[in-house]
């Protein structure tokens, strides 16, 4: 949306979807020209080492192409896409329009089976849920995208169906919405493997961390998300308490709690480049005067969440994610040694070659 003055007048500040007012009705359209835009950026995953994205605005005209591409053999990464609900998305569509996405795709290479919500916005934007309000305007919590009842509905609905659910939650009052759905589906529907995720989690209350383990929720994160210092000029930092400091990007916290967690990217909020990442894990630098040194994650905590995590993510942790006798052939060679490189030197690590369900997708060399 945009933002007007006391006087009506525009600030000049657009947040959120409204970015998109402007251009966007003369992009080229057409079937030809989306799929054009699918293989660019393909090619641009299989040159960064991707053998496998979760595409997390799913709905049936996406769930086309990805099915035309695996057709034509031009889809040169597996896809697990769910099914993206809105606040204004019909009750019964879940039963219907989501369950058929479900049962219509489910190739190796091209899955439906999860539903995905938004809970809230970003900090940058000041649409994040909080508990405690903004630095500037305590009394103000952010926006919560949906009436928290009709989220919860949705959630156990959807549960009940037996889908996975994924949960865009970056505030702490988002983050509590959501983990208080899961336990109210859990309750209402019975516990079961479902695997339900947080995606972000960019700042926590203490009191939620322990429920990650305690109701088998997945912490989805990113780690370029987060200022590796305080001295960056970050307006992430302006709207977010410094007591808070401690609790955001709590990578470690959710580790040592006993939370499964599984690291992405986000693109195209920031790069694909998952080097980049590593190199954000292994680098990040004190915050506040408690510090935050213990958030820094090992290398080896970081590859295993951009490989065999990701795969327990999605249910397939039996056949990928790790290279062993049986598994699928994804495989990615990189430029260097990276447990002989200085933290410093993550980020100029390169895919020399990927392969993908043992097709050549990507050669450097």
């Amino acid at each position: 949306a945009m933002s007007f003055d006391e006087a009506g007048l525009a600030t000049g500040e657009i947040v959120e979807g409204g970015v998109f007012i402007f251009g966007i009705d003369h992009l080229p359209k057409g079937e030809d020209f989306i799929l054009r835009a699918h293989k660019r950026a393909l090619k641009r995953m299989a040159a960064y080492g991707i053998t496998s994205v979760h595409n997390m605005l799913g709905n049936a005209e996406q769930a086309h192409f990805y099915s035309k591409l695996e057709r034509s053999g031009d889809l040169s990464c597996r896809v697990y896409m769910p099914y993206h609900v809105e606040p204004t998305t019909p009750f019964e569509a879940l039963a219907t329009e989501a369950v058929t996405l479900r049962q219509t795709y489910r190739s190796e290479i091209f899955r439906a089976g999860a539903v995905k919500f938004f809970a809230d916005g970003v900090y940058d934007g000041k649409t994040a849920l909080t508990l405690n309000g903004y630095p500037d305007d305590p009394n103000y919590l952010g926006e919560s995208i949906f009436e928290p009842d009709h989220y919860k509905a949705l959630v156990t609905e959807a549960d009940r169906l037996g889908f996975q659910i994924a949960t865009h939650a970056v505030g702490n009052g988002a983050v509590r919405l959501a983990l208080n759905a899961y336990e109210t589906a859990q309750k209402t529907n019975g516990k079961r493997d479902s695997r339900h995720r947080i995606e972000h989690i960019e700042v926590i209350d203490p009191s939620d961390i322990p429920r990650f383990k305690e109701l088998g929720v997945i912490a989805s994160m990113q780690t370029l998300h987060a200022p590796l210092n305080t001295q960056d000029a970050d307006l992430w930092l302006k709207h977010v308490h410094e007591q808070e400091w401690s609790y955001a990007f709590a990578f470690r916290r959710l580790r040592d709690a006993g939370a499964h967690m599984a690291l992405g990217s986000d693109w195209s909020v920031v790069s694909m480049d998952p080097f980049l990442s590593w190199y954000a894990a292994f680098n990040r630098h004190p915050w506040g005067s408690e510090g935050s040194r213990h958030y820094k994650q090992s290398l080896h905590e970081v590859i295993a969440g951009y490989t065999k995590d990701g795969a327990y993510t999605e249910f397939k942790e039996g056949t990928k994610g790790q290279l062993k006798v049986g598994y699928m052939a994804d495989i990615v060679l990189l430029s260097e040694d990276v447990f002989g490189l200085e933290p410093g030197q993550l980020d100029k690590v390169q895919a020399n070659l990927t392969m993908m369900d043992g097709k050549l997708v990507h050669s450097a060399l």
